[in-house]
């Protein structure tokens, strides 16, 4: 047990203001466009509708802002201590399957710990130093080496409220084009160009604002971005420096990376810096990789048969052979490669010698992996559920 006696703390309930969020979206952008068009939407309502729009709008543009405000409030104080890899808040005690990831957030006297829950809530509480922080989290089970976490760019807001705004920005900006659009060509848009003008208008906005999502793994890092996703192993990161609300990520062959935290606090940009920069530290050095046969030409059935017989130590295929503890060591390296990490916990499904601790690892491992395809093989073999086409296709991904 450890008791952390007297904190700060309190549950944040972000997760519901962003449902909110999307629900404000869909009923400011949609009603204009499942109609005809803007025009038939006013001609069919009373005159006073376009006013009580605008009105509604507004209101609900601070009512979300002061939603924000108290779903983020400062807390209260609470008892805290970490009870059997659970979490008790006075007399609230949240089990570690409800806790999908942490980040410990520096602060100017101590740390804050952020636990982000199943339902979309962050429990929160301040500690006395960033070394009981993630302590806490190690005992938690949602440190670097265990778990993975994702961290966002423009983070004031939850994103479903800030789709929300863009819808409005949207539906006024497109309102201004329609109107300049008549004043100079001298006839009203049709109900087509209209409605299109409004879709493309909230689009607009909404992608401009979408921010960049960063899942940090022990493996590498995930940059979800507005048209896509990027996957960066770390052995392609020289550095990581930040500046202000600017994070930079130096890579070896390709230009600089910066993402812009422009609405986060400095302390939230330190945070995922030392998140980073520990499940860099985190990975190991693949030593025992060297004795795992490379699969060469061989597909997956083909190349199954010779992991399956090679945990023994009696030579086997190209004369190689390793222990199960060596096996699931390198299925749970970082540093390995997706072949050597995938290979070494197939030799142990197919071998026979993967117990129910070793499939807790394994899934730990997975949990750990910030690349989706190669969390998603780990968890397969893990639950004796192996698909040879998926792992075929994350194979074929990691060589190109």
């Amino acid at each position: 047990m450890l008791a952390l006696g007297s904190r700060k703390a309190g549950i944040a309930r972000r997760g519901r203001l962003g449902l909110l969020g999307w629900l404000l979206f869909a009923c400011l952008v949609l009603p204009p466009l499942i109609m005809t068009g803007w025009q038939v939407f006013v001609a069919i309502l009373p005159d006073w509708t376009s006013e009580a729009y605008a009105i509604a709008a507004l209101v609900c543009f601070v009512l979300t802002i002061l939603l924000t405000q108290a779903a983020t409030a400062s807390g209260s104080e609470e008892q805290v201590s970490v009870e059997d890899g659970a979490l008790r808040m006075t007399n609230r005690l949240i089990p570690s399957e409800r806790i999908e990831t942490g980040l410990v957030v520096p602060r100017a006297t101590g740390a804050r710990v952020e636990l982000r829950l199943d339902d979309g809530a962050t429990a929160y509480f301040d500690v006395g130093s960033v070394e009981q922080a993630e302590e806490v989290l190690r005992q938690l089970g949602v440190c670097a080496r265990t778990r993975t976490v994702e961290v966002c760019t423009k983070t004031a807001f939850p994103p479903g409220i800030v789709m929300a705004w863009a819808g409005v920005a949207g539906v006024i900006a497109a309102m201004g084009l329609a109107e300049r659009a008549e004043q100079w060509l001298g006839n009203p848009p049709s109900d087509f160009v209209l409605s299109a003008a409004i879709t493309l208008g909230g689009l607009a906005v909404a992608l401009a604002l979408r921010p960049t999502r960063v899942v940090i793994g022990s493996d590498g890092l995930i940059l979800r971005r507005r048209l896509g996703s990027t996957f960066l192993p770390y052995d392609s990161v020289a550095s990581v420096e930040h500046s202000g609300r600017n994070l930079v990520l130096q890579l070896r062959d390709q230009k600089p990376v910066t993402l812009r935290f422009g609405w986060a606090s400095t302390e939230y940009v330190e945070a995922a810096v030392a998140r980073l920069r520990t499940a860099m530290e985190v990975g190991g050095t693949a030593s025992a990789s060297a004795a795992l046969p490379e699969r060469g030409d061989l597909d997956v059935a083909a190349w199954r048969g010779v992991l399956g017989d090679l945990l023994g130590g009696d030579g086997g295929y190209r004369s190689k052979s390793i222990t199960a503890d060596e096996a699931l060591a390198i299925a749970a390296d970082p540093a390995s490669s997706w072949e050597h990490r995938i290979g070494a916990a197939l030799a142990l499904q197919d071998g026979g010698a993967l117990n129910d601790e070793g499939r807790k690892r394994l899934r730990l491992a997975a949990e750990a992996s910030a690349h989706p395809s190669l969390r998603i093989g780990l968890s397969s073999i893990a639950d004796a559920e192996v698909d040879e086409e998926a792992i075929e296709e994350l194979l074929a991904e990691e060589q190109g």
